[in-house]
């Protein structure tokens, strides 16, 4: 058995903390255990350059993005965020809304997701 199967989970998540965004995604591909490990974000991310958001790819739906640390494009599958326009982005997480001017707020890395009824907002804003 290779010696990085014996690793601890603390040391586990004290890697991540090192890892950029997509070395982080394949670390969690590693094995069941490493997976687990990369969903607990106990330490706070790598500090990275932005990414850049391109748009939807209408034949798959997903969303392309363009790493700006490795100057390369990524697509990757955001369901929730299929019919939205992405308004803006703060360390991970995309603020979106749809033609019905319902919004959300993802987590791109986490999945971690709110749905934001906006609509009375702006119903208040011009009466």
């Amino acid at each position: 058995m290779a010696a990085w199967a014996n690793l601890t989970n603390d040391v586990l998540e004290y890697i991540t903390s090192f890892l950029i965004f997509p070395d982080h995604c394949r670390f969690g591909a590693v094995c069941k255990n490493w997976r687990s490990i990369s969903k607990l974000r106990r330490y706070p991310p790598a500090p990275q350059l932005p990414w850049l958001v391109l748009g939807e790819e209408k034949e798959t739906r997903k969303r392309k993005f363009y790493s700006l640390s490795e100057a390369k494009h990524y697509s990757i599958e955001i369901p929730e965020l299929h019919g939205h326009y992405i308004c803006g982005s703060s360390h991970g997480w995309l603020f979106a809304v749809d033609i019905k001017i319902t919004g959300i707020l993802i987590n791109s890395f986490t999945r971690e997701f709110f749905e934001l009824p906006l609509s009375h907002l702006f119903v208040k804003m011009w009466m």
